[in-house]
């Protein structure tokens, strides 16, 4: 039994070119990190919230999320280059009122309907 699981992983794992080429290149890892940005106003979209944090990075993904209270305040997961993470997690950089978390998904969410 142990050994088909190896197999199954060694399958899932993928690989990594090692050559040297002149014809492709590979693209730079660039470290992700997630934030969970809450208490912003109902009327608040993802473009108002991308042009706010343009002010330190243009590299970057906001996805609105539901809220249960849509009418009370909207809350956003944003995606950006980690060398931002620090700056993004002062409170100083954000206005009053504002929430900013570290992004975390449950785990039951992660499981895709089909």
């Amino acid at each position: 039994m142990l050994d088909a699981r190896n197999e199954v992983e060694k399958r899932l794992k993928p690989i990594v070119g090692s050559s040297q080429s002149n014809v492709l290149k590979s693209a730079p890892k660039v470290p992700l990190t997630q934030i969970h940005v809450s208490r912003l106003h109902p009327d608040t979209d993802a473009s108002d919230v991308r042009s706010f944090l343009s002010q330190i990075t243009s590299d970057m993904e906001c996805d609105k999320l539901s809220s249960r209270r849509a009418d009370v305040y909207s809350p956003f997961k944003i995606t950006l280059p980690k060398e931002f993470y620090d700056e993004v997690m002062d409170s100083a950089f954000w206005p009053g009122g504002i929430t900013v978390n570290k992004f975390f998904m449950k785990r039951a969410s992660l499981i895709k309907e089909k």
